[in-house]
């Protein structure tokens, strides 16, 4: 490595993780970073120290270090760490919201039937009582005469809308 440009720590850290095993993509989430800025850091790290491959650079920087990182063999391959249980009043907002947009759903829809079986059962006892205290009258017979049109006034009409066809507004 070229002293003039010595690695940053975090060029280091970068490295250190891609030396145990992880990759672009799980360093940046280790880090919380993004896949990008850990790209820009391994290349950054390629540069100053004049290799072609991040896995070089990262031998090299063990070389130069002269100490190995911590290595995976130390923990168990497929045995994950036990997670710590949730208190009844603690935990994720994830976890205690898992059901709640069905459960508010279901307890909507129950509100909304009782509602509506009391409007309707409001509703016919409230006409059933104003039926036994008034009657409905009967309904009147019409007497209304209908008459037959005058002829003078269909056969005028007629005239009109001849006017009107034949597009002599005026005369209309």
């Amino acid at each position: 490595m070229d002293e003039g440009t010595p690695l940053t720590e975090r060029e280091k850290e970068t490295l250190r993780l891609l030396l145990v095993g992880h990759d672009a993509k799980s360093i940046a989430h280790h880090l919380d970073l993004s896949v990008h800025t850990v790209n820009e850091r391994l290349r950054d790290a390629r540069r100053k120290l004049g290799v072609s491959s991040s896995r070089e650079a990262a031998r090299r920087l063990v070389g130069i270090e002269g100490n190995l990182p911590k290595s995976l063999a130390d923990k168990d391959f497929g045995v994950a760490p036990e997670a710590p249980r949730p208190h009844s009043d603690a935990g994720s907002h994830r976890a205690r919201g898992v059901g709640q947009p069905l459960a508010w759903l279901g307890g909507g829809m129950v509100i909304m039937s009782l509602i509506i079986v009391a409007i309707a059962m409001w509703a016919s006892f409230h006409t059933a009582g104003s039926a036994a205290q008034s009657p409905t009258p009967a309904p009147q017979p019409v007497t209304a005469a209908l008459t037959a049109p005058d002829p003078a006034a269909a056969t005028s009409a007629r005239g009109w809308i001849a006017l009107l066809d034949a597009a002599r507004w005026a005369d209309s």
